[in-house]
């Protein structure tokens, strides 16, 4: 029954929530959303819609949709910043990317939703990892690795992969089999049914046209479904 997204109108990004029509605007955070790197999307909903979790710095917080109940959750590890944050299916776990002020120093934690039990489950000191979405049975993520190894003051990536994170093996697989060359793919997400994945892929020149593909689990089957388009989303 609402939106919640975020703007940065009044200059720094802040969470805002309204109706579906679009009406009922509401500022329901007074601190920044994010951290360093800022580009994507740095909170989400719980499953059961009650209130919202999101990232400031180095703070996790959560907060109702109507502005009020701000709890912080959990602080980042010294000298690391909380980005991205996700929710399990089930409710019961966040996943969180904890970075810090290199593009290459990223790790990928998994916490309760008290902030208790915050254990690493992914680091790669050799690629900068972007982009958190779990599968609908809750033990595979999908993340962007950029296999150049490039490291960038502000973030950008040269040839950023798709790669499917086995939580309970901890194995890690690349799917981004038919991606052209000097492209990035980035911000993936499953499908409902977990039987598909789409995400973007767009040219690491800056500037770029974005696109939106779909492709099977395995990487096959790439098919472009919208140009000019980004942060592709299924809705339920």
């Amino acid at each position: 029954t609402s939106i919640a997204f975020e703007s940065a109108k009044e200059l720094s990004p802040q969470l805002y929530v309204m109706k579906t029509d679009g009406t009922s605007v509401t500022k329901i955070t007074t601190s920044t959303i994010g951290s360093y790197f800022h580009q994507n999307i740095e909170f989400d909903w719980a499953p059961n819609g009650s209130h919202l979790v999101f990232t400031s710095y180095d703070k996790l917080y959560r907060i109702n949709p109507d502005g009020t109940g701000l709890t912080t959750i959990a602080t980042a590890p010294e000298g690391k910043h909380f980005r991205e944050v996700l929710y399990n299916k089930t409710g019961n776990k966040l996943f969180v990317l904890v970075v810090g002020n290199q593009a290459k120093d990223r790790k990928i934690y998994s916490m309760n939703t008290n902030g208790t039990g915050m254990e690493l489950i992914y680091e790669n000191p050799s690629y900068a990892i972007s982009g958190l979405a779990l599968h609908p049975n809750n033990n595979l993520l999908l993340i962007s690795l950029d296999i150049s190894g490039f490291s960038s003051d502000v973030g950008r990536m040269l040839d950023a992969r798709i790669h499917q994170l086995n939580l309970t093996t901890k194995d890690i697989a690349n799917i981004s089999i038919g991606k052209s060359s000097g492209t990035n793919d980035l911000y993936a997400k499953y499908s409902p049914n977990g039987g598909k994945i789409i995400f973007v892929n767009v040219s690491n020149s800056a500037g770029s046209e974005p696109s939106i593909w779909m492709m099977n689990t395995n990487g096959t089957s790439r098919t472009r479904l919208f140009q000019n388009a980004s942060f592709p989303y299924w809705y339920e």
